[in-house]
């Protein structure tokens, strides 16, 4: 199954390869080969610079008592404007403050960033006037195979990243056996070039290895160098001649000549420890770690290493199968998608993902992967949590990767530590002991204060609440007692934030009296006017709100499990979550009695713009701990199914995911014909398509949608995919499933059940009698995943491989 390729010579369309740790881009030109290098641990900035950051310096130079006293301000301000018996003059008067006030609650502006780490280039200097030039990226193999033609004789390039060799490989090899040459070089991005001692590359001519050494700047902008601070990369790329050949050193090139076969050996290494530690001396033998990978990974064959990668990388790709026919969907630009197009992009997202987060990798999927080619990465590479690092997480659940989400969890933990995300929340927001909390966006230094530019992107604090939602779906996904009994604590500390921000508030008219309301609330990237000022605080917004009740559901749930497993819990904290919960403003009360829609804020202000790209008021389409639906909240799902049709109307609308919440919505056609990115002409640039992970859920859960403590099979299902298979699809209660359906009719499906529950199956939104329907069979015990999905593979592995390489 290829990946879509096409421009031999650019950098920015390369092939991206990654193995959870580190990555490349691999450009695929002829005479120039060129592999833009990154790691996922490599960003500027360290502790101390966060701290330095902390305490006031640099950016808006607001200090922590300034920024403290400027919250308790607007938390009052709030408490006044919604007041009883104040005018509303008075209450203009006073919302429009808030856009000063928010001001003065801001960090410096800047986050640590995901930096290069130079370029790999192989050259050919003899290779002119070929032809039948081609480029595969094989999804099934996690290979990039790019092929021409040499005076008739055919050349082959392949290159793949194993995870558990920890190095890139690529092989040259032709049919005729002739002898090649080529020359290996590193080489620094051109914004480290002489900034550093340590920036350097060198020739070890006895290994036969190009070694490039160089340290990361030790601010967040990535502009200063010091000698002892940042975070210090050793790369090392290995030439092998398995048949003969010669090799020389040309300054701080490696020659080559004479080779029948070349192998070229990759891999790289940072003293990069943890958020905590001083990277400068972490005392991580990372040279030690770059020299043991090449000598094991030097002592095996080709094939073993391919082996070897071929093992690990199909025990996650290989688990999932889809197959779909039918006919075509008209996307937005009139381009016609296949069935088979929707089937190939959805395992795309799977095999980026999987590039990007393995067991052992050390920072989650993010925003845009690892594939920058710039000196910073875009948006600096940083963990967006107002969406982005959510969506990316998304496809896991149901396309069963949810056990390979360490990273995700030991990272979320960098934002709950005394030095990071508590000292926040207790020392800037006055919440409890124990209380954390994350704002917009941070990056590897857990970074957790507000930062602004304008006042809607500084104007909220509940990221680290949603990004807690995608971490508890994989134990939701696998039913995985142990992740529980990890991921708890971190809701336990992010309520404890929460409970500090729930307030009394009298409303407009009084109406709000005797609930509790979010505040300060936010809604991602967004503001309102008060006259001609921007304001992006609340007392309650319909994002916050849902966040608030879907941690506390979470809870609720997630005490249930625990206290059947025997496992212990701060009950006392649960009850008083459960006591607020029930004191909340209803959803209900965001509806607009005019529109019958759901509103983004509480307020009657005017909303900054209609067309705004974050649909964050509707994120109970989003979130997987959310019960809004027809059977159990017709008014508020009707309201939402409004608000979702002006969105889509609007057509300003893509964030968190466009075409899994307009599905949801019940807006199918629209979903699939309007992707907001995966399918290449219907959202972002080619380019960008390589660039961002490809379709979160919505295609798997167009199938199978397991929310509401139900298996809902097909009702989203577009009628142009009339025949599909699936297998290994996952659903939240640890199910897996394999289902057929032909002529848009369901044929047959396989649950198994692991942990020996039934599940409550519908079909197309009807109940199903499982015991009494002959298409249904319930495994009430593990199955292996290799026994599930291995012998749909065998079939229809020449179709994933074969038909793909018509590009």
């Amino acid at each position: 199954m290829g990946g879509p390729e096409t421009n031999a010579n650019s950098g920015y369309m390369g092939t991206p390869l990654a193995n959870g740790l580190f990555s490349a881009r691999q450009n695929g030109g002829v005479q120039e080969d060129v592999f833009p290098l990154n790691h996922s641990t490599f960003w500027s900035g360290d502790p101390e610079y966060r701290d330095y950051l902390y305490e006031g310096n640099e950016g808006y130079k607001n200090s922590p008592e300034t920024r403290s006293a400027a919250y308790n301000k607007l938390v009052d301000t709030l408490k006044q404007a919604y007041s009883e018996g104040i005018s509303k003059e008075e209450r203009d008067t006073l919302m429009e403050s808030i856009s000063g006030t928010t001001q003065d609650m801001w960090l410096a502006d800047l986050h640590s960033a995901f930096i290069s780490a130079g370029r790999m280039k192989l050259a050919f200097p003899e290779l002119t006037g070929t032809t039948d030039y081609s480029r595969i990226l094989d999804l099934d193999t996690a290979t990039s195979e790019i092929g021409f033609k040499k005076d008739g004789v055919a050349y082959q390039r392949e290159t793949f990243m194993s995870n558990p060799d920890n190095v890139m490989v690529t092989r040259i090899t032709n049919e005729a056996g002739s002898p090649m040459g080529m020359e290996l070089s590193l080489q620094l991005h051109e914004n480290a070039v002489g900034k550093s001692n340590d920036n350097k590359i060198t020739v070890d001519k006895e290994k036969h290895e190009v070694v490039m050494t160089q340290r990361a700047p030790y601010d967040f902008g990535a502009e200063r160098w010091d000698e002892n601070r940042g975070t210090l990369l050793e790369a090392r790329a290995k030439v092998v001649l398995p048949d003969g050949g010669d090799i020389q050193a040309d300054g701080t090139t490696l020659k080559v000549s004479g080779a029948k076969e070349i192998l070229v050996l990759y891999t790289c290494e940072t003293s990069f420890k943890d958020a905590f530690t001083d990277p400068s001396n972490s005392g991580v033998d990372y040279s030690g770690k770059v020299r043991a990978t090449l000598d094991n990974a030097s002592e095996k064959t080709y094939d073993e290493l391919r082996e070897r990668h071929l093992e690990e990388y199909r025990s996650l790709f290989r688990r999932f199968w889809i197959d779909m026919e039918g006919s075509n969907i008209t996307a937005g630009n009139g381009a016609q998608i296949s069935p088979y197009e929707y089937a190939r992009h959805y395992q795309y997202g799977r095999y980026i993902n999987i590039s990007c987060e393995r067991a052992n990798s050390v920072m989650p999927h993010g925003l845009l992967g690892m594939w920058s080619t710039d000196w910073k990465g875009p948006n600096e590479g940083a963990y967006f949590l107002n969406e982005n690092m959510e969506k990316m997480q998304a496809i896991k659940g149901a396309g069963n990767l949810a056990d390979s989400s360490d990273s995700q969890y030991n990272y979320i933990t960098s934002w709950t530590d005394e030095q990071t995300g508590q000292r926040t929340a207790q020392n800037i927001y006055g919440a409890e002991d124990g209380a954390w909390m994350m704002s917009h966006s941070t990056g590897i230094w857990a970074k957790s204060g507000m930062w602004g530019g304008t006042v809607e992107y500084g104007s909220w604090l509940a990221g680290g609440i949603w990004a807690l939602d995608s971490l508890y779906d994989k134990y939701d996904f696998t039913e995985d007692v142990e992740l529980l009994k990890a991921y708890y604590p971190l809701l336990e500390g992010a309520a404890k934030f929460a409970l500090s921000t729930l307030i009394d508030v009298d409303g407009v008219n009084g109406e709000l009296k005797g609930y509790k309301v979010v505040a300060p609330s936010g809604s991602p990237e967004h503001w309102y006017w008060v006259g001609n000022t921007k304001v992006a605080f609340d007392v309650a917004s319909v994002s916050d709100t849902l966040l608030y009740y879907n941690l506390f559901n979470m809870m609720e749930r997630g005490a249930r499990d625990l206290k059947h497993a025997g496992i212990s819990y701060d009950e006392s904290l649960l009850d008083r979550v459960l006591e607020a919960r029930s004191q909340m403003m209803p959803l209900e009360m965001f509806i607009d009695e005019n529109t019958g829609r759901l509103k983004e804020w509480y307020n009657e202000y005017q909303i900054g713009d209609a067309r705004h790209r974050h649909a964050s008021h509707l994120l109970g389409l989003f979130l997987g701990h959310i019960n809004i639906n027809e059977a159990d909240t017709p008014e508020l799902y009707y309201a939402q199914q409004a608000e979702t049709e002006r969105w889509i109307t609007a057509n300003g609308g893509t964030h968190p995911d466009r075409s899994l919440m307009a599905m949801r919505a019940g807006f199918e056609d629209f979903a699939f014909a309007n992707m907001t990115c995966g399918i290449v002409g219907t959202g972002y640039n080619h380019g960008a398509v390589m660039q961002w992970m490809p379709i979160a859920s919505s295609i798997a859960e167009s199938a199978v949608d397991s929310r509401f403590d139900q298996i809902n099979l097909m009702e989203n299902l577009p009628s142009a995919w009339s025949s599909g298979t699936i297998k290994g699809i996952r659903a939240r209660g640890g199910y897996q499933l394999s289902m057929t359906w032909e002529n848009g009719e369901l044929i047959n499906c396989v649950i198994d059940s692991p942990t020996g529950e039934t599940p409550r199956v519908l079909y197309r939104g009807e109940p199903v009698v499982l015991s009494e329907d002959v298409r249904f069979t319930v495994n009430r015990a593990a199955t292996t995943l290799d026994e599930l999905t291995y012998e749909a593979q065998e079939k229809l592995e020449g179709k994933y491989t074969e038909e793909s390489k018509k590009f």
